[in-house]
């Protein structure tokens, strides 16, 4: 389970890192979609990323004591954070 927290909290903080250096001027700055508020820098998208990383946390917490829901929620979370990664590198 340790590993699968470190693979987790390492996903989710490299999509934060890779999030931190989308050159803003790169996203489309259309504010019906949202899509550039998921893929680049706009006024949530930090926020976002920054909850996802709390909610980590929370799961970690809440869900010790019930293994396989945390290991779930733990692969999603982990899921999630990869394809941000994957979008802010190809926007980046």
């Amino acid at each position: 389970m340790n590993a699968l927290l470190a693979v987790a909290v390492f996903a989710n903080l490299a999509d934060l890192a890779t999030f931190m250096r989308v050159n803003p001027a790169l996203i489309p700055a259309n504010e019906t979609s949202p899509l550039p508020h998921m893929f680049g820098q706009t006024a949530g998208g930090l926020l976002a990323k920054l909850i996802m990383l709390a909610v980590v946390v929370v799961t970690v917490a809440v869900f010790r004591k019930r293994p396989r829901t945390e290991a779930m929620l733990l692969v999603i979370y982990t899921g999630l954070a990869v394809v941000g990664v994957a979008s802010n590198t190809a926007f980046g």
